[in-house]
């Protein structure tokens, strides 16, 4: 299967991950880095190529959630945009700590820049 191709699990990952990749250039922005500046992405014309480095972590859970919605047509109902969306909700472990994604992703986006600006030992 074409990961590009139009069908109805395409429609749901893409969404879910939009939905991800997004929560995750703002809270890039908030901590005061630019969501072009990538690590491993660096395609000039991606302006998220940093949000497209960081979202991996969470690729799983995406995947998970659109497992759980899959309908028969590549067009997603309003109630499974919303699923998708409640991805962010969705639990998880940081350091032995039970917070959402979207907490995550801001204590993700905070230790990144504590890293670029030397004022952290993580790696």
């Amino acid at each position: 299967m074409n990961r590009r191709g139009d069908n109805p699990v395409n429609s749901r990952l893409n969404y879910g991950y939009t939905v991800v990749r997004s929560a995750i250039a703002r809270a890039i922005v908030s901590v005061g880095c630019h969501p072009a500046f990538g690590v491993h992405h660096n395609n000039h014309l991606n302006a998220f190529n940093l949000a497209d480095d960081l979202i991996e972590p969470f690729r799983a859970i995406v995947d998970l959630v659109a497992h759980d919605n899959i309908g028969p047509n590549e067009k997603l109902s309003k109630t499974e945009r919303h699923n998708l969306a409640h991805v962010l909700h969705n639990a998880c472990m940081i350091d032995e700590s039970k917070v959402n994604i979207l907490s995550a992703i801001e204590l993700m986006s905070e230790s990144y820049k504590r890293i670029l600006m030397h004022e952290s030992d993580e790696q």
